[in-house]
């Protein structure tokens, strides 16, 4: 979940928050994003910490929108506004420590990685160099919260690119508003929120939820509240802003706690978290609010907070891979130290010279600059899909070791890493595919045989991708123990009339087939016709 950050201002004013000054460096801004980010860290390393802190990065869309649009509308009052001025500062600030952070993933990647996951990690860089990995994640892994999008170390630039598609978009379309038609500016943004918020709740309603959670036009809403919010007028503080203030906090703090990865997000449910950044954002500058957000390790950690975030993920990511994903709590605490280290490391030395040196500040050299990193890059990911993950450069002996034969197959997609064997069970997404040699097609049979042809089965595996991935071993063993059983494929146990397979005459063969309890044999005749000439009655031994 990569997030949205803002250049860091320069000027100290502690006092204005209701509007964006460009060049304004507010301190409880960067205390905002210390809680937003370290919600983040903590939920990567352990759901139980902070169970709903990928609502952090939620906070962040609306800190970046705040600064962003803020800073633009004053360019464009006091008439200095620059497209080349504005992509300068997005590069200074954004692309360093992006490109660091992907060069260090990708290398370290080649030492530990094999080649079918050198070969994803090749496509994440790509899509990454083009600024397109919430379209890419959306397609290839669906829900964010799925177990295939944890194991990509560059999961987390997923919001970096929605920010760069918005920052594409924002000020151009700001730039014509104010230029042709000035009090359509605020109207037309509201309009653009709405649009985006409705589109976000229409995806999670048709259970699209990979399309609302990572593409820019379900998330755009997000960013647009930060821009309207640098519209308003400046804060005045009174004695109601106190409750605000709460309210914020309330805002921001429970979904941390009360949300799960299992609640429907985002849509309705990322509601609190942008009202609750607004508040803050507007109003937390004073009072006790203020004394937290403005201590000086919030301050201090909200300045890494970028680098922190880019660096948190692939060393979870790639600490856990190295300990075959058995950590202790030792090992969580490494992680989060050390993410803390190279966060500070980036900042130092990648984030702040490039940010501050003056010859990084000509246009020509920056934007070269960014161009020959995008190839490079977008080179380096292609190359990795033209050697198949560097199979014949890493890891060689590892990658050229033979699967048997029966595991070869057409099934499965390569990323999937394995094909089942010829005969067992052949699946593509949810449905049984004709794939048996004595059997010939079993695309309609609610079961496949396993191991030795020609007797009653002994034996029955049951259960979802778990025991489809297992039947091969199962097998071989029951051919070279001389046995027989099935295979039922099912998401859940059938036999608590609990599945999720929803197919009834399925489960009536196999309670035909698995006597009722205290009974030892029993014959079915209900499988007359599902099996070939001389196999349609199966009088079953007790199964194990």
């Amino acid at each position: 979940m990569s997030k949205c950050f803002s250049e860091t201002f320069c000027s100290p004013s502690p006092h204005q928050a209701g509007g964006a000054i460009h060049g304004t460096y507010f301190p409880h801004i960067d205390g905002l994003r210390t809680f937003a980010v370290l919600a983040v860290v903590l939920y990567h390393l352990q759901e139980g910490i902070c169970p709903g802190g990928y609502a952090g990065v939620d906070i962040f869309f609306v800190i970046s929108g705040y600064l962003i649009g803020g800073g633009l509308i004053r360019s464009l009052k006091e008439g200095t506004f620059s497209l080349t001025s504005f992509y300068l500062r997005r590069i200074r600030r954004i692309m360093p420590a992006y490109f660091c952070l992907i060069a260090a993933v990708l290398a370290f990647g080649c030492v530990v990685l094999d080649c079918d996951d050198l070969r994803t990690l090749g496509r994440t860089v790509r899509s990454s160099a083009l600024f397109i990995t919430n379209t890419y994640f959306s397609r290839t892994t669906g829900d964010y919260f799925s177990p295939a999008a944890e194991e990509n170390p560059l999961l987390n630039l997923w919001s970096l690119s929605v920010e760069e598609q918005f920052y594409l978009m924002i000020p151009l379309t700001l730039w014509l508003l104010w230029k042709f038609r000035e009090k359509a500016v605020k109207p037309v943004l509201w309009g653009a929120l709405g649009l985006s918020f409705f589109a976000a709740a229409f995806h999670m309603g048709h259970l699209e939820h990979n399309k609302a959670f990572y593409l820019l036009y379900c998330r755009a809403w997000e960013l647009l509240a930060g821009c309207l919010l640098a519209l308003a007028p400046a804060a005045e503080q009174n004695r109601g802003t106190g409750w605000l203030r709460t309210a914020g906090w309330a805002g921001i703090l429970l979904p941390f706690a009360c949300y799960t990865s299992s609640t429907p997000f985002p849509g309705y449910t990322a509601i609190p978290s942008i009202a609750g950044a607004a508040l803050l954002i507007r109003y937390g500058n004073h009072g006790w609010s203020g004394r937290i957000l403005r201590h000086p390790l919030s301050t201090g950690i909200g300045k890494i907070s970028y680098s922190l975030y880019l660096w948190h993920w692939p060393v979870i990511v790639y600490w856990t891979y190295v300990c075959f994903d058995e950590c202790s709590p030792w090992d969580y605490a490494g992680m989060f130290l050390l993410s803390l280290l190279l966060g500070f490391l980036s900042w130092k030395f990648v984030e702040t010279p490039f940010r501050t040196t003056v010859s990084w500040q000509t246009p020509g050299k920056a934007f070269l600059a960014t161009a020959a990193g995008c190839l490079m890059l977008g080179f380096a990911g292609e190359w990795l899909k033209w050697t198949d993950g560097a199979r014949d450069y890493w890891h060689v002996a590892a990658n050229s070791m033979e699967f048997p034969e029966y595991w070869k197959g057409p099934a499965f997609p390569p990323s999937f890493g394995i094909t089942p064997p010829s005969r067992a069970v052949v699946e593509k997404g949810n449905a049984i595919q004709h794939h048996h040699p004595e059997l010939g097609d079993v695309t309609d049979y609610p079961f496949v045989l396993l191991g030795k042809n020609g007797q009653a089965p002994s034996f029955l595996l049951m259960g979802d991708s778990h025991a489809m991935a297992s039947s091969p071993g199962f097998d071989e063993a029951a051919r070279l123990l001389q046995r027989s059983g099935l295979f039922y494929r099912a998401r859940l146990c059938p036999l608590s009339g609990i599945s999720g397979s929803g197919d009834s005459s399925s489960l009536t063969l196999l309670r035909l087939i698995v006597p009722p309890l205290g009974t030892q044999y029993g014959t079915n005749s209900g499988l007359a016709g599902k099996y070939p000439p001389g196999k349609d009655r199966i009088h079953p031994q007790p199964l194990d």
